[in-house]
Formats: C-alpha cells, structure tokens, sequence
C-alpha cells in the first residue's frame, strides 16, 4: 500500500483548487442524510456547513469532546483564529489526501499522522 505524497505547492493544493469538489462532497453527504438519516440529523449538517463557510471554524457543540480536546473536520485558514480563541493550541491531521503544512494552515504545533481512509 502506497501513501500519496503531499503537495508541496499551495497553489495546487487540492483543498484551495477544488471548491467544486468540496461542494460535491458535502451534497452527496446531505443525500446520504435524507435517505438514510433523520431531518434533525441533516439540519444539524447543514448548520455546521453554513457555520464553517462563515468562520472557517467546526461548530463547537458538535466537536469539543473535553475542554482540551475539539474533534472535528477540516478548519480553514481563518478559523485558526476562532480555535485559538477557543482554546485550541495545537492540531493533529489524520487525512492522507490533505496536507495542512503544504496548504499554508497548519499551525506552529502541528503533527501529521496520515491515515487512509476506510482502514
């Protein structure tokens, strides 16, 4: 099993090129909810979505596990600063397609621990 590469060019990275792709991703994920998923379930998606267009931050409802730990999906360059001011002081990305270093919105205390998906 071979581990992509990260890219090293912010330019070319996928999560600045493909605003499309995000997109896609997250209506075929509001598809699965309203097959499969109770309206609330999908309402709360959709919340969280809008709320990290807004801030570039995760909802904190949905992802502060403890008062030390936030578990939650990808944050944008901006919302750095609404996690800091939350209390978040480092970052660990587990995604082996996305390389926050490369992307130029890791933080100063950051680990990648690449991790292929549906393993």
């Amino acid at each position: 099993m071979t581990v992509p590469q990260p890219i090293h060019d912010p330019e070319t990275h996928l999560e600045r090129k493909s605003v499309l792709r995000d997109l896609w991703k997250q209506f075929t994920s509001l598809e699965y909810g309203l097959v499969l998923q109770a309206p609330n379930v999908v309402i709360s998606g959709l919340w969280d979505f809008f709320t990290r267009a807004l801030t570039g931050a995760p909802m904190i409802r949905y992802s502060q596990i403890t008062p030390q730990i936030i578990v939650a999906g990808q944050y944008q360059k901006r919302g750095w600063k609404v996690l800091t001011e939350r209390g978040v002081t480092a970052s660990i990305n587990m995604r082996s397609e996305f390389d926050d270093e490369a992307a130029g919105i890791a933080p100063s205390r950051h680990l990648r621990l690449s991790v292929e998906d549906n393993t």
